[in-house]
């Protein structure tokens, strides 16, 4: 698809499953949304990924192969939902952006969920980013919920250990 890139020049972009060679777009662009990651992780996760039917990554790029962003979706099950897709990350190269490689991103992660039977497609997303909350309204999406994230380091939990477990009769 023919989409406007780096000022008027037209292009084609087209989306492909992300491959190892992707590796290094894959860090930089993480860490233009802030996330520090490394070459070794994201090696790892793409390997992961790549023989886990219930998760995908797409690619864009432009008829040099420039990877000008990517998008992680995945399937979720949980107990009290129906099934759905989730978009696990979604970043187009900031000097890319607004030109429809986003939207062509998003595309696919629709094609891949409608194509494991799922209905729905939920991403979560930083408050802080309004420009990407603005792309995904305009892209069909409705805000459900506001919500707080926790995270905990496992690492020495007091539930490794028989003093750390609950005992009969306590709340978790």
């Amino acid at each position: 698809m023919g989409v406007t890139t780096e000022g008027t020049r037209e292009q084609t972009v087209s989306i492909r499953k992300a491959s190892l060679k992707d590796i290094p777009h894959i860090v930089r662009l993480s860490e233009q949304l802030g996330y520090i990651v490394s070459g070794d992780l994201v090696s790892r996760q793409i390997s992961a990924i790549s023989r886990d039917e219930r998760h995908s990554v797409f690619v864009a790029v432009d008829s040099a192969e420039r990877v000008l962003g990517w998008v992680h979706v995945a399937l979720r099950t949980l107990v009290h939902v129906e099934p759905y897709a989730e978009i696990g990350g979604l970043v187009v190269d900031e000097k890319n952006r607004r030109q429809g490689i986003g939207r062509l991103l998003l595309g696919a992660a629709h094609r891949w969920a409608k194509g494991n039977r799922v209905a729905t497609m939920m991403v979560w997303s930083n408050v802080i980013r309004v420009e990407a909350h603005e792309f995904y309204q305009n892209q069909g999406y409705i805000l459900k919920k506001q919500q707080k994230v926790f995270q905990k380091n496992l690492h020495g939990d007091p539930f490794d250990t028989q003093e750390g477990r609950p005992q009969k009769g306590e709340e978790k």
